[in-house]
């Protein structure tokens, strides 16, 4: 996600430039990176992106300057043979990538068709034809489906990480998750728990019973419950009950959780679905973290790896 944003930055800081995007299209045997990898490279040589653990870089932008007037075209790169492991030229993982060379326009008017990315999406996959008459051609499709002879990419939306509870053990995230590419928004009620403009993610203070409204749904966003206020958290819970996320935690041992459950009910008269509060972790993260830093490690790995 991160080095997606990174090629669209890389891309509308270079608009005059012409620019070649790499792809890998297919990939047999292990790979340090995956099928849909980008690196843009421009005439000049300088690139943005990485296409394998380190030693193909060179060929790969070798490739596209040697070869710039003939893209679009499909090259093969293997780390398979006995010679490149015993020069030291390997990256450790043994296999073949078939990357996809194909000129990029100078605007950036069509840039979802080439790095689908972004909040709000135009469609919900590309198409991209590696038949070799129409290699390169590309068009959006409104839902992901397998196609023949094409390689079709997913639109990726920006995972939105959401933490409430401004306290100090919860500036952590902010240092740990915007390197992932994650937005991240923290939300408090407590006038003056904010955490200081400088860091990288979005602060804001509101009413209480209006925190749920600031918090995005759906299966690219997560939520964390910090507040360490217990009648706060059973407010919030109960504000939370039901809705679908990609991943929900209260930080505290289940026990509490439980207990924010039944008195939701018996004191509010809100019942927390029973199959949404199994789903909710609690203790969030690994149960062995600690110190501020390392719980929000654990926190992250949790949400990168089981939800994701």
């Amino acid at each position: 996600m991160k080095d997606i944003k990174e090629l669209q930055d890389f891309w509308t800081s270079h608009v005059e430039d012409e620019k070649m995007l790499c792809t890998i299209v297919h990939k047999r045997g292990s790979g340090y990176r995956g099928v849909g990898a980008k690196k843009i490279i421009l005439k000049n040589g300088e690139s943005c992106g990485y296409l394998s653990g380190g030693c193909l870089e060179g060929d790969i932008i070798r490739n596209a300057l040697e070869r710039w007037n003939d893209a679009p075209f499909i090259e093969e790169f293997s780390t398979m043979s006995e010679e490149d492991r015993l020069l030291g030229y390997q990256t450790g993982c043994a296999g073949v990538i078939d990357i996809l060379f194909e000129p990029l326009p100078k605007d950036t008017q069509n840039m979802p068709l080439y790095l689908p990315f972004g909040k709000h999406a135009t469609s919900g996959a590309v198409a991209l034809s590696l038949l070799p008459n129409t290699l390169g051609q590309r068009k959006a499709l409104d839902v992901y489906e397998e196609m023949e002879d094409h390689f079709v990419e997913k639109w990726i939306k920006p995972f939105h990480l959401f933490v409430i509870g401004c306290g100090p053990n919860a500036y952590p995230f902010a240092e740990l998750a915007p390197p992932l590419g994650w937005e991240v928004t923290f939300l408090d009620y407590r006038r003056g728990n904010i955490l200081p403009e400088t860091r990288n993610v979005a602060s804001k203070i509101v009413s209480m019973g209006d925190i749920a409204s600031h918090v995005e749904e759906g299966s690219h966003s997560a939520v964390i419950v910090m507040t360490h206020n217990y009648e706060a958290d059973l407010n919030i819970i109960g504000q939370l009950n039901g809705r679908n996320f990609a991943y929900v935690g209260s930080v505290g041992p289940r026990e509490r959780f439980d207990q924010i459950c039944k008195d939701s009910k018996t004191l509010f008269g809100v019942p927390i679905d029973s199959d949404w509060a199994s789903n909710v972790h609690a203790p969030a993260g690994l149960k062995k973290a600690r110190s501020p830093e390392n719980i929000a490690l654990s926190i992250l790995a949790e949400i990168k790896f089981g939800s994701e």
